[in-house]
């Protein structure tokens, strides 16, 4: 009999010990995952709901590395929207139960890709210009990026800020620019993770001429009258015998120092010496009816000489 009871008392606590082992392993499971998976730059994670669950805790890990606290939500579902690229990422899932302990899900793992080698470069330019009152920039397109940042400065190398953001590779810039002003500009691009690559090189512009440019150009160009002392060396009045001027409109002076002078109304060219003194003059007046095919040695009425 007393062998009996101990069979029975061995087989209870075998029992026992089974259920609390399946009990164990049950409480250790936890929630029981639905899916991870990588899309688009995210991570998404989703998972059975606890019903005795208020908020879950999720903790991950890279590389397999130690697992830390990453955030906590009140629906069974997540997305890690800043996941580490060209890794392996581990996730858990826990919640406190009932009894006020912790109850942990498996680990649920995810491999994120590599950023495409050598393909998130800086933009590089393709032209700037002035587009009546705004500038117009222009890039060429980065793989991988989404949208770009357009940094400006007054000071080449330093002091940018950004002015805008484009998702086309292309800016018209007509924010507060002043005339007189160059402008310093410089591109950045942003991936769907906003990563942002290196500022692209500097280019710059000036916008326009300025009220005081404008007004020191004209006056650097006003003609400034001066008064030339000038003295009488002689004067000429008549073509000596040939009798007086008439109407002198012109001169030119010869590499002898010869003075030509046109004598209008007397249709003529009188030639004086560098003193002045006459020397002999020359032409005729066209008859009228031969205006339109004047003789040589003609005049009527000539007011230059060259």
């Amino acid at each position: 009999m007393k062998e009996f009871f101990n069979k029975r008392f061995i087989t209870f606590l075998a029992i026992t010990l089974v259920v609390a082992l399946v009990s164990t392993a049950i409480a250790a499971d936890g929630t029981k995952w639905i899916g991870a998976f990588y899309v688009s730059g995210k991570v998404g994670l989703k998972w059975q709901k606890a019903a005795d669950a208020t908020e879950y805790i999720i903790y991950r890990s890279v590389a397999d590395g130690e697992f830390e606290e990453l955030t906590r939500v009140k629906k069974p579902q997540y997305f890690d929207v800043l996941p580490i690229a060209g890794t392996v990422l581990s996730y858990k899932i826990g919640y406190i139960g009932a009894d006020g302990a912790e109850v942990l899900s498996s680990v649920k793992k995810v491999t994120t890709p590599a950023a495409a080698a050598g393909e998130f470069k800086a933009p590089v330019w393709s032209g700037i210009r002035i587009d009546r009152k705004k500038i117009l920039l222009r890039w060429d397109k980065v793989p991988g990026a989404i949208a770009y940042n357009v940094y400006r400065s007054v000071t080449s190398g330093d002091g940018y800020e950004v002015i805008g953001n484009a998702t086309a590779n292309r800016h018209s810039d007509g924010d507060g620019l002043e005339k007189g002003t160059t402008y310093y500009y410089v591109i950045s691009g942003l991936n769907d993770q906003f990563e942002e690559t290196e500022l692209s090189e500097e280019r710059s512009l000036k916008f326009g001429t300025s009220k005081a440019e404008l007004d020191s150009l004209e006056k650097a160009n006003e003609i400034v009258l001066i008064d030339i002392p000038m003295s009488l060396v002689w004067k000429i009045e008549s073509a000596g015998n040939d009798g007086d001027l008439n109407q002198p409109a012109d001169l030119a002076i010869n590499s002898a120092g010869d003075v030509y002078i046109t004598d209008v109304n007397n249709n003529r060219v009188c030639v004086f010496d560098k003193d002045g003194k006459y020397k002999f003059s020359f032409g005729t007046k066209t008859p009228p009816d031969l205006l339109d095919n004047p003789p040589t040695g003609s005049f009527s009425s000539p007011f230059t000489v060259e």
